[in-house]
């Protein structure tokens, strides 16, 4: 796997871009080399090597032996000096410091609510907690979060890390590789749960709920599950009836709010089958993935299902195995208030869909309010970069979104009647231009 890129660049996109209708173009942006090679072997498919703040104006990324801690307004100000197209060393694009971790490699980067801790997920399944505010590169971790006991196998990795995002400031949902998940708060090291489950009940993929308060989880045999904190299930929701004749397990979820989830289905078959007994890759996984989005209202037990079509294709390196990441851009415009954009291994293209409020088209099992795919016209959408032209193997290793605009944009048609989409606020959850950040290999 070739080097952590990073591309930074400002961004308009407000509305489906097809034939008859007014576009913005995805700008393709400029690019910096930021870490030496990963090794495809020690850096599986579920790592997650980028996170950005903007509260404390940085980019965080997962280098071969730690992390290195980007200035984003200074390599964004240096950036537009850079000739489009070039990929120039990081020392010439403004302030950084490299961070040596020493415990292992790091899997996972994510930041806590208020983006003042920095968790970072090794490979060992430990988690180190950093404070992002005082961290130099003789920093010592604040506190190591070992894998719990009730976990089971001690030695498993981190499949996925997702701090909570505003009940439980302080907790971290964590999913291992044995199908287990624990919620640990990391200001105290206490492990408030852990699950329970194991074989064909394990548990692939979570997702806190808006609030916080509860968690959405997919098992290996295609179930979702919303549970509250002390792991009680709340719901369960099968399969889309249109998956009945084979066999899926939740690949992804994404919360879209209280009433609605992006879930990625994908074929069912234990990692351990990719690998022979020497630990290298056997033969490629199978990314037979289908991408729904679900929705219900609050209290009706019948859930629709809205199958997506085509969205990031596996053209990519193929023996990576699944993970999808994903933005949602929220508070866009009067008919389009949500834009979700979607990366996954191995893909080297995008996938968006939309929230529109004008629109209802035919679910799975019944009329599905809001939702479709934009299919970007060629050209227009952005790409992964390629170590050559044409050449396809490459994989998205992280996806995060740094707020960076103060302009406010006008409507996508001029004659609308739709007020400006405004600029980016405190809150960061309102960008009309946004600067995107993509870790790829």
């Amino acid at each position: 796997m070739s080097s952590i890129l990073a591309t930074l660049n400002p961004t308009a996109f407000t509305g489906p871009l097809r034939s008859q209708n007014p576009t913005r173009e995805l700008l393709s942006g400029s690019l910096a080399r930021i870490t030496s090679p990963l090794p495809l072997e020690s850096t599986p498919g579920f790592c997650s090597l980028l996170a950005t703040s903007s509260a404390y104006g940085c980019l965080i990324a997962a280098t071969v032996d730690g992390i290195i801690v980007i200035d984003v307004q200074d390599l964004s100000e240096r950036w537009r000096k850079v000739s489009r197209g070039s990929t120039p060393p990081l020392a010439d694009l403004g302030r950084h410091q490299a961070i040596p971790i020493p415990q292992g490699r790091v899997h996972h980067v994510a930041l806590s609510l208020d983006e003042s801790t920095l968790l970072l997920g090794l490979a060992s399944g430990e988690i180190l907690v950093f404070d992002l505010r005082t961290l130099t590169a003789s920093s010592l971790p604040l506190r190591t979060l070992p894998v719990p006991t009730a976990i089971g196998d001690r030695s498993c990795a981190i499949r996925d890390l997702q701090p909570n995002p505003k009940a439980l400031p302080n907790t971290v949902a964590v999913l291992y590789t044995n199908g287990n998940y624990s919620l640990i708060d990391f200001a105290t090291e206490n492990v408030a749960y852990t699950s329970g489950f194991g074989g064909q009940d394990r548990v692939t993929a979570l997702a806190w709920s808006r609030l916080g308060k509860q968690l959405m989880i997919g098992t290996y045999h295609g179930e979702l599950r919303r549970c509250s904190l002390d792991g009680s299930v709340t719901k369960r929701v099968p399969p889309p009836s249109d998956l009945e004749d084979t066999v899926h397990q939740v690949a992804h979820i994404q919360l879209l709010d209280n009433n609605g989830n992006t879930v990625v289905y994908g074929e069912q078959e234990p990692s351990s089958a990719f690998f022979d007994p020497a630990g290298k890759l056997d033969r490629e996984p199978p990314h037979d993935n289908k991408v729904y989005v679900l929705s219900w209202d609050k209290g009706v037990e019948n859930v629709t299902f809205r199958r997506c079509g085509y969205i990031c294709g596996p053209t990519g390196i193929q023996e990576r195995e699944d993970k999808y990441f994903n933005i949602t851009l929220n508070h866009w415009g009067a008919l389009t208030p949500r834009i979700v954009i979607l990366a996954a291994t191995p893909s080297p293209y995008f996938g968006f869909l939309a929230e529109r409020t004008d629109i209802e088209v035919e679910g799975v099992n019944g009329v599905f309010r809001g939702w479709e795919v934009w299919d970007l016209e060629e050209g227009l959408g952005p790409a992964l970069p390629l170590t050559r032209p044409g050449d396809e193997e490459t994989s998205p290793i992280g996806l995060a979104l740094y707020l960076a605009s103060t302009t406010p944009l006008p409507p996508l048609d001029p004659d609308a009647d739709d007020p400006n989409c405004p600029a980016a606020r405190p809150a960061r959850i309102s960008p009309s231009r946004i600067s995107r950040a993509l870790a790829m290999g």
